[in-house]
């Protein structure tokens, strides 16, 4: 299937839609069998850039955003896939400011787990940031005012522990 997919890129005269649906299967079999991850991040680029071009050129066509959002998160994946956290929490980030899609979400919320329980609490404090700003519920203040008080910012994280326990009064 690798071989016909990088085949099918060369061939001439592919509208551009079919080229990103080739660049998106490419990117997820080269994701999934783990190998020429720099090949499957550079079909995730390639897909991000020509859905720009093509929204430039047609604005109105909710597609190309669809394929820009498509792109980030198979940016995010051959990250993960790397363990390279950091880049994918930016790019599934990314991904879901575009898409808005639950699942995408839970792919983040995934990641920001494994970077904290990795202890990475830089990065996962800018994943939690994220979460945070999106539901603004007494768990993702509570998680990331965790992380904030690991980080020696204890003003911050009070702020936010006090905004969980009005939220939800537990201990």
């Amino acid at each position: 299937s690798i071989q016909y997919g990088e085949k099918a890129l060369t061939v001439s005269g592919i509208d551009d839609l079919t080229r990103m649906q080739i660049l998106i299967t490419l990117s997820s079999l080269y994701i999934g069998t783990g190998q020429n991850l720099d090949k499957a991040k550079a079909h995730a680029g390639q897909l991000i850039d020509l859905a720009k071009a093509n929204k430039e050129k047609e604005p109105s066509e909710a597609q190309w955003t669809k394929m820009i959002g498509a792109g980030w998160f198979l940016q995010g994946q051959t990250a993960e896939k790397a363990k390279d956290m950091g880049a994918a929490a930016d790019a599934y980030i990314n991904s879901y400011t575009i898409l808005k899609d639950p699942k995408i979400m839970a792919q983040i919320k995934k990641l920001a787990k494994t970077l904290y329980d990795a202890k990475q609490f830089a990065e996962a404090e800018k994943v939690f940031r994220t979460l945070y700003n999106q539901s603004k519920d007494a768990d993702s203040a509570l998680i990331l005012g965790q992380i904030l008080y690991r980080n020696n910012k204890a003003d911050e994280a009070l702020t936010l522990f006090k905004e969980a326990y009005a939220k939800k009064r537990t201990g």
